[in-house]
């Protein structure tokens, strides 16, 4: 069995938001984190892994600064990332990354 996890890299949650003079958001200098429902779909594909085998394989879209997230995601028990950066799936929610994934394959 292989188990797909969508994971996304949101500020963290005591990060101060702060926006310049035409209202955008100023996204230096925030810290980031893996999305916490996100982190939860992670722990439960591996209990799932663990209890009947398989594979479980992360992915994210986004800047490259996401890529941490399936770093993380590798030293806590995922047997491997998505080969190819999802840069394409960043305007996509994350219910649309796994139509995505099995078009390419």
């Amino acid at each position: 069995m292989k188990i797909l996890v969508c994971m996304k890299q949101v500020p963290q949650k005591d990060a101060p938001l702060k926006l310049n003079e035409s209202g955008a958001w100023i996204r230096e200098d925030v810290s980031y984190e893996v999305n916490e429902p996100d982190a939860y779909a992670l722990e439960e594909a591996l209990r799932q892994k663990e209890k009947h085998g398989g594979e479980v394989v992360v992915i994210t879209a986004g800047p490259a600064r996401a890529q941490q997230v399936l770093r993380e995601a590798l030293a806590k028990g995922a047997d491997r990332r998505h080969p190819g950066r999802a840069a394409g799936l960043a305007a996509r929610h994350h219910h649309h990354a796994d139509r995505e994934v099995r078009r390419r394959h």
